[in-house]
């Protein structure tokens, strides 16, 4: 830390005042974002986290936008696979970015408002839509290793296409996890 303050006062004498400002506060952005990536790619020698979520929709552009770069932005890997009726996220990784993305998918996003600039004829759709959008958690834990690469969004033309891409990866039963979930809330909606 204070090394590079050093190095920075020995600058020539040609160098303004205000130069010297601008190179200063871009090292300590430099170093501050340098921590910040070092602390959200934690070791994950004693297990990888992994948490799975069962969205309603994921239509919206800008909800898609937030789960697919937050997961990036945390060093996550996994997927975001959706299909007609099923919407399922899983993100592994570590602890903090494992935290930060549970905050931002329960808390976070606001699942169920409504779109503002529908035409009248698609305002019952986009109401049905708003009113169905939910995101629970089916499950969380801890792994021995990493089943993704990184993170990406997938879609499925059928359920039983979802469940292949899982089954190559070893991780079969988070689809039938979330489909199992899918039935029991349906099932309690009824009721």
């Amino acid at each position: 830390g204070w090394g590079l303050s050093v190095q920075l006062l020995f600058l020539p004498a040609v160098v303004s005042c205000d130069t010297l400002e601008l190179v200063q506060s871009f090292f300590f952005f430099f170093i501050c974002c340098a921590q910040t990536n070092r602390k959200l790619q934690e070791t994950t020698n004693t297990g990888v986290f992994v948490v799975v979520f069962r969205v309603g929709s994921l239509r919206d552009e800008a909800i898609k936008f937030k789960v697919n770069m937050n997961a990036q932005q945390y060093n996550l890997s996994g997927c975001a696979m959706m299909t007609n009726d099923t919407n399922v996220v899983v993100v592994e990784g570590g602890t903090r970015g494992i935290r930060r993305y549970k905050a931002l998918m329960m808390r976070r996003i606001k699942w169920n408002k409504a779109k503002e600039n529908e035409d009248s004829g698609d305002e019952e759709e986009a109401r049905k839509e708003a009113v169905d959008n939910y995101c629970d958690l089916v499950w969380e834990g801890i792994v021995e290793k990493r089943n993704f690469r990184d993170f990406a969004m997938k879609l499925a033309r059928t359920e039983q296409h979802a469940r292949e891409f899982f089954d190559k990866r070893n991780v079969a039963h988070y689809w039938d996890l979330a489909l199992t979930t899918t039935a029991l809330r349906n099932d309690q909606v009824r009721v």
